[in-house]
């Protein structure tokens, strides 16, 4: 995915992380304008990223795109629930992910 996003015009990517811990420091530090965050990560999943990203104090501004490879309506339910902006399959093919994201950010 860092691949793509990193070949995609109007898209910088501005890190990586391995897990959901990992995810949140980035997100704090990088201040990111949009997050493509894996639903199953290790030590805290997707939904836990975002529920800790909807209590902070203050609360980032950055838009969360759900990438899921359960793609499904009750993930979908949940990932609104928790604040994500959207929620995209992994199977889909990266450019399509890319300019969701793409369209996030200019949202």
């Amino acid at each position: 995915m860092a691949r793509a996003v990193q070949g995609h015009d109007g898209l910088r990517l501005a890190g990586e992380a391995d897990s959901g811990e990992a995810a949140l420091g980035a997100i704090e530090h990088l201040r990111p304008d949009v997050v493509l965050l894996d639903l199953r990560m290790p030590d805290l999943d997707g939904l836990s990223v975002l529920a800790r990203l909807r209590a902070a104090e203050p609360r980032p501004a950055c838009r969360v795109l759900i990438v899921s490879a359960s793609l499904d309506e009750e993930v979908e339910r949940a990932a609104d629930a928790a604040g994500a902006a959207g929620c995209i399959g992994k199977d889909s093919p990266r450019a399509d992910i890319c300019a969701e994201a793409l369209r996030l950010a200019r949202q």
